[in-house]
């Protein structure tokens, strides 16, 4: 017989999931989602108020930005640059924040070419100043946040004078990425710029070369300690076969020393065509330490065999991720980190963003974005299509993902955090937008009770209960005993509920009960333990010892009425 706490406690239980009145249900699904804004006039984009973002032209660099740190009271915000007109809100051309639920006007009034970086800069090292936002447009023009408003700084970057002609640049964008770097060790990092085939450091007011000029477009910077005791160095990535006169093929790194600074090529001698991409992520072979990211237009490692459009360098040899990549216009343009529940036990997994339309040995359909976790890639829905987006822009006349950025809109709430992808498309899931769509990854199911620790005599019932949150219209439960699942019987019921009852316990059964909680389109939860401690028979006191405390016990209950 199901004694009545048991009843009382599944009663209660099932209600709250079975009921839908009771509590606000979700399906904890992921998905793409349009950021509000102003539909394009012109031929670009179909104007659609319900579904919208920047209009017309390709954002170009996304950066997530908290101007007084994650202690201060300000709340960070998603910054975008790039050949937008406007979003709807006043004076946001090329340069617009969005604070989780609209664009902020007003802020971009100085900036009259496509920006093409955002970044944080700390100028001052450990000093006071804290670090700034700034960002590079494709006249060569850096500006700085004050807070309120833009300023432009000092110096123009000295490349070409007529760019889109110049065989060492790109014929549409001449000012391609940043980075800033601890180049002689001083605590300050300086700041080095990517310009048609030269890479230019900031000194002053100006802009010095740095190592010899690479003959071919130079098109991604990272900074990258790969943990092997050298510290941190500055990769290029870009166009280029050679660097400083020896072989490159697409990548190299700068050399240690101050003065004069030269350009290496990285031993495995690179990938055989054009890199846009360069990101030091996770190692996903060695906990904590970080690996260079390379994307592009290539097929190969040289002399090491087939990596399409993406591979790894851990500081000593190549590999790849699966294949690689296929299919679209055959490019990867931006790699980063993603771990969309944040602070929880999920890992972090390397977003990939392009014009890329499948991977290249399983023929899974990822368009323009998808995920990789050391193991395999994974879509984002239907992923990132053209949609009513026809036009040319910036050399982008097909689909692309351009910039990625994960923001944590909610700061630590139930909603996880979303990875913003920017490009120049018009389609996200098969909901219509303008060049930005947030994607939202499955909610993690949260614990809101957990079983609690028992103590009881041999024979008698033990109940153990658990609750989520959200709550779900369709949850499964598993309970396990030290980690194993346990199986329905006779005396032990409800292994598949949210409340699990053992009934005429022995000493057997003592030891360590969780329940995992998962749910469609959820990621599992696991509740804490419980801990079961079955006290021996003629324990009446339940202190672990047979004596006449226990014969006390009894003897104060004698004649009591059980209920």
């Amino acid at each position: 017989m199901p004694s009545v706490p048991f009843r009382a406690v599944c009663a209660a239980l099932l209600s709250a999931y079975a009921s839908p009145g009771l509590f606000a249900q979700t399906d904890c699904g992921a998905g793409w989602s349009p950021i509000p804004g102003r539909p394009g006039p012109v031929g670009a984009f179909t104007a659609n108020p319900a579904d919208l973002g920047v209009s017309p032209g390709p954002i170009l660099a996304l950066h997530v930005f908290d101007p007084d740190g994650p202690a201060g009271a300000a709340e960070p915000v998603l910054w975008a640059g790039g050949a937008f007109i406007s979003t709807g809100a006043a004076n946001t051309s090329r340069l617009a924040r969005w604070n989780g639920t609209h664009w902020v006007g007003g802020t971009s009034s100085q900036v009259t070419s496509a920006v093409t970086a955002l970044f944080e800069w700390d100028t001052d090292g450990a000093g006071s100043t804290p670090p700034e936002l700034h960002a590079l447009d494709n006249a060569g023009r850096l500006y700085r946040w004050s807070g309120t408003q833009w300023a432009t700084l000092a110096g123009t970057i000295p490349f070409p004078a007529n760019p889109a002609s110049d065989p060492r640049c790109d014929p549409s964008v001449f000012v391609t990425a940043a980075a800033v770097f601890d180049d002689d060790n001083n605590g300050v990092a300086s700041l080095f710029v990517a310009a048609c085939d030269t890479v230019y450091k900031r000194v002053g007011g100006g802009w010095q070369p740095v190592g010899a000029p690479f003959l071919s477009a130079v098109y991604a910077l990272a900074a990258h300690d790969d943990g092997l005791g050298l510290g941190t160095r500055l990769y290029a990535g870009g166009a280029f076969a050679v660097s400083t006169g020896a072989v490159a093929n697409r990548v190299a790194v700068l050399s240690h020393q101050a003065a004069p600074q030269q350009w290496f090529s990285l031993p495995g001698q690179g990938v055989n065509g054009t890199v846009y991409a360069l990101h030091s992520g996770p190692d996903f072979d060695v906990p904590g330490k970080r690996s260079l990211y390379v994307g592009g237009a290539f097929m190969s490692i040289v002399q090491q065999g087939n990596a399409r459009l993406i591979a790894e360098w851990d500081g000593i040899a190549w590999s790849t991720l699966g294949v690689g990549l296929r299919g679209g216009d055959a490019t990867v343009r931006v790699i980063a980190d993603y771990d969309p529940d944040g602070p929880g036990p999920a890992p972090a997994v390397l977003a990939v963003g392009g014009g890329f339309a499948q991977t290249h040995d399983t023929l899974l359909n990822v368009r323009r974005v998808a995920l990789w976790d050391g193991q395999s890639w994974a879509a984002l829905g239907a992923g990132i299509q053209a949609g009513s987006n026809t036009g040319s822009s910036l050399g982008l006349s097909s689909p692309t993902v351009r910039a990625l950025a994960a923001f944590d809109e909610d700061q630590g709430g139930p909603g996880g955090v979303r990875l913003y992808a920017a490009g120049y498309f018009g389609d996200a899931g098969g909901i219509a937008t303008n060049s930005i769509a947030p994607w939202t990854a499955a909610q993690r199911l949260t614990i809101a009770s957990n079983p609690v620790d028992l103590t009881i005599s041999v024979g008698q019932t033990a109940v153990f209960a658990v609750s989520i949150d959200p709550i779900h219209a369709s949850p499964s439960f598993q309970w396990l005993r030290n980690g194993q699942p346990l199986e329905e019987s006779l005396r032990v019921r409800g292994v598949n509920g949210p409340a699990l009852a053992l009934d005429a316990v022995a000493d057997g059964d003592s030891g360590m009960y969780t329940c995992e909680v998962s749910a469609p389109g959820c990621a599992s939860a696991m509740s804490a333990p419980a801990f079961l401690t079955v006290a021996c028979a003629g324990d009446a006191n339940l202190d672990g010892q047979v004596n006449f405390s226990d014969l006390n016990t009894v003897i104060s209950f004698f004649n009591t009425v059980c209920p």
